[in-house]
């Protein structure tokens, strides 16, 4: 009998002893696993912050501020530009490419207008300017539209999407409607060979703004310049945007055409494609690698026109797709998102300013687009857009006419 309960109790023992080994071997095989996904994270972590590693890269020549300098992993030489403080008005970069990306451990040389000229009063850009508004009134457009005995209210706001989008936005809150112009960033808005893009780049965007205004005779009353990573950041703060992607875009990125959701990059590189078979233009096999420069190729200005034309379809599906995003956060999602973007463009509007007007312009049930009046010309080895200011203007009062005529038919009738 005591045998047997020896036994007994031995057995027990080396039971519990048994369940104690595969107890603690679990818990170190748990605790190697823990181990492991930790490293693994802080490798992807690693991954992450090299991403967001800066680089060094010099810019000499016609900068303000020559110098090297830590910038984003992801800038384009638009951004390095910015860096040095902006353009000499000596500055040439109409056969430069400002998307090209940086290369770390790289010098960028920015070439001059005047080098092989003996007159270069002809390239005083801020003297420019100064003089082709000395004998103007001092005093801006008003914002508002007079058509007749009505004063229609608008808000105005000039978007940059650097290096070369120039969208003039105008909402009438009366009328609920907004309408979004494309300026072509090669507009000559001097009397000089300027171009828009290089008034920006060379004075800023405040006599940029004013610029505009005064030649196109419409009161800017903010401005939003956004950077290519901004750009990518707020479509990602969105979860992404869906378009229909036409052939021609898909496949020059391996894509599948039709109906897909957009990351940021991917969005980006949508807005600014150009169909250079449809241009058809003449290029060596170097220049072919440049898919934003437009102004050191010979192309048929009708060819290079229609292909403008699709690059801005291209623009409104993806303006579209943001207000559809957009909508589908929820009130708290959208105020942190309109605070976040905020911080990443440089703008005078207020995060206050900004989410009333986010609020009141996405109750509008649709946006109409255009491009201003003008004409693309060849010169030398350069294309211009000469823009028709006289037909801009009748065209924004036949617009808002429109708008107005559409808001009195949508009244009840009683």
């Amino acid at each position: 009998m005591h045998k047997v309960k020896r036994n007994h109790r031995r057995k027990k023992v080396t039971n519990y002893r048994k369940r104690k080994v595969v107890f603690l071997s679990s818990l170190f095989t748990l605790f190697i696993l823990i181990l492991i996904l930790i490293l693994l994270r802080g490798c992807d972590n690693n991954s992450l912050k090299k991403q967001k590693e800066t680089i060094r890269a010099g810019i000499c020549g016609e900068v303000q501020l020559p110098a090297v300098y830590d910038i984003s992993a992801d800038a384009n030489l638009s951004m390095l530009i910015r860096k040095a403080n902006g353009l000499t008005h000596f500055a040439d970069i109409r056969n430069i490419n400002l998307d090209q990306p940086i290369d770390h451990d790289s010098i960028y040389h920015i070439p001059g207008r005047a080098n092989s000229i003996d007159d270069t009063s002809q390239f005083n850009l801020p003297e420019i300017y100064t003089n082709s508004f000395t004998r103007q009134s001092s005093i801006l457009p008003d914002s508002n539209l007079l058509l007749g005995e009505k004063d229609i209210r608008q808000i105005n706001i000039l978007y940059v999407g650097l290096p070369a989008v120039y969208i003039i936005i105008n909402y009438f809150p009366e009328l609920e409607r907004v309408n979004l112009t494309h300026i072509p960033h090669s507009s000559l808005l001097l009397s000089n060979n300027y171009r828009l893009i290089d008034i920006l780049f060379t004075l800023g965007v405040e006599p940029t703004k004013d610029i505009i205004q005064r030649q196109l005779e419409t009161k800017l009353d903010y401005y939003i310049v956004q950077e290519k990573e901004s750009f990518i950041q707020m479509i990602n703060l969105l979860e992404g945007v869906e378009v229909d992607l036409d052939k021609q875009f898909a496949e020059a990125y391996d894509l599948s055409s039709g109906k897909s959701r957009l990351d940021g990059f991917y969005a980006w590189e949508y807005i600014r494609f150009l169909d250079f078979k449809r241009i058809k233009r003449k290029f060596d096999n170097y220049k072919q690698q440049d898919m934003t420069r437009t102004d050191v190729f010979e192309a048929n200005p009708e060819h290079l026109s229609n292909a403008y034309v699709l690059r801005h379809q291209r623009q409104r599906y993806v303006i579209n797709a943001m207000r559809k995003s957009f909508n589908q956060l929820n009130p708290a999602k959208k105020i942190q998102t309109l605070k976040k973007v905020q911080k990443t463009v440089e703008t005078d509007l207020t995060v206050k300013k900004i989410v009333s007007l986010y609020r009141d312009m996405l109750s509008v049930p649709d946006f109409s687009y255009g491009r201003i009046p003008g004409r693309f010309i060849r010169e030398k080895d350069n294309v211009y857009f000469f823009p028709d200011e006289p037909s801009y203007k009748a065209m924004r009062e036949n617009m808002v006419r429109k708008f107005i005529s559409q808001k009195e038919n949508q009244k009840p009738i009683y």
